[in-house]
């Protein structure tokens, strides 16, 4: 049992090219599987809900026709791309995370995810105009990066976008980011129980801070999950029926090659 509790542990660190080890986050994780599974549909619905009220709302107003910044960002996503793109944000921050800081880092999410849509629409349109005009063949570099990658995670993205001159880097800001990821990690303290924002005194100034952790209760669930986790990585697995005893058999001689014939 205490070696398979010593297995669980060790899957939650990494090694580093320094020789050193990091603690997973939450998002790198099977328990982070669980919490997240367990935030996405009330932040799903509460995304929803607030696009719709935008949209009401600049149907209704004065600025008919016109949309903020912040507005397009917040609906030119699906719902649920943005919801993932808050709870994956929150399952990776550190203990001692800023609202401020966890609100830039989710904007910057979105804006990955809106500088990927953009780009492959702009691939594909690109490649519809070439065949009406019967154009010299131009590869699509947003296809090819997806067939030569398994996985396309930020850094191969990244790469590949550099390459398109197709490619339009959305420019925000750090107030922009600020506001526009505040007004999603809010929401996704609003519609669930396992984060909050807290106020923080600074020892030696007169200011306070605004932090983003986890609940009590959902710290004392992790820790259910984390329990959980150790009891069910033993080192030998249990086996459907008893095994059998073991037998040693001598191994048969190799076969004499025949004779070659004349």
């Amino acid at each position: 049992m205490t070696r398979g509790i010593e297995r669980y542990r060790r899957s939650l660190v990494q090694d580093k090219e320094n020789g050193g080890q990091r603690l997973k986050g939450l998002d790198e994780i099977k328990v982070g599987n669980t919490i997240a599974s367990d935030m996405i549909g009330p932040m799903v619905a509460a995304v929803v809900k607030l696009q719709a009220e935008r949209v009401q709302y600049a149907e209704e107003s004065s600025i008919k026709g016109k949309m903020s910044e912040d507005d397009w960002a917040l609906l030119t996503l699906p719902a649920e791309t943005i919801a993932a793109c808050a709870v994956l944000t929150a399952l990776s921050c550190s203990p001692d995370s800023t609202y401020a800081g966890v609100s830039r880092d989710c904007a910057t999410r979105m804006q990955h995810e809106i500088e990927y849509m953009a780009w492959k629409q702009a691939e594909r349109d690109a490649e519809r105009e070439r065949k009406d005009a019967d154009a010299p063949f131009v590869p699509d570099l947003f296809k090819l990066m997806v067939k030569r990658n398994e996985v396309v995670d930020l850094r191969v993205f990244k790469k590949w976008a550099k390459k398109s001159p197709l490619f339009a880097a959305q420019d925000w800001d750090q107030k922009t980011k600020a506001r526009i990821g505040g007004a999603i990690m809010t929401l996704l303290v609003e519609s669930n129980s396992w984060f909050e924002v807290k106020q923080e005194h600074q020892q030696g100034h007169n200011r306070v801070k605004l932090m983003f952790r986890m609940t009590e209760m959902g710290l004392g669930v992790l820790s259910s999950l984390h329990n959980e986790g150790e009891y069910q990585r033993p080192f030998m697995l249990p086996m459907i029926c008893e095994p059998r005893d073991y037998e040693y058999i001598e191994p048969r001689p190799a076969p004499e090659p025949e004779p070659e014939t004349v």
